[in-house]
């Protein structure tokens, strides 16, 4: 959760988003959440109440700003990709695989 939720999320939702800031939010928000949980486990008292059940929180919101960070920071995807990002949240109703019934 801590490095996929907003990679995911953004990468349907907004169309600035782009590979760059994907990867970025999945390895810094696996990268966080992974150090808070060791550091909690190692008696860190951890803040916020967020504790080692709830640390993918913490590793979620370095993933969001890392990844709108570096997608502003490099070069938004082409009309192409862009498209294809309109065409997954709003679905045309053809069949992909055999007929439609």
């Amino acid at each position: 959760m801590s490095g996929l939720f907003f990679p995911l999320v953004l990468g349907v939702w907004w169309k600035r988003a782009n590979a760059q800031g994907a990867v970025a939010g999945m390895l810094g928000g696996l990268i966080a959440g992974t150090a808070y949980l060791i550091a909690v486990r190692s008696g860190y008292p951890g803040f916020w109440g967020v504790t080692q059940l709830t640390f993918g929180i913490v590793g979620s919101l370095v993933s969001l700003v890392l990844m709108v960070v570096v997608s502003l920071m490099t070069k938004a995807p082409d009309a192409a990709t862009q498209r294809m990002v309109d065409e997954v949240r709003i679905p045309s109703g053809k069949a992909i695989l055999g007929k439609q019934h």
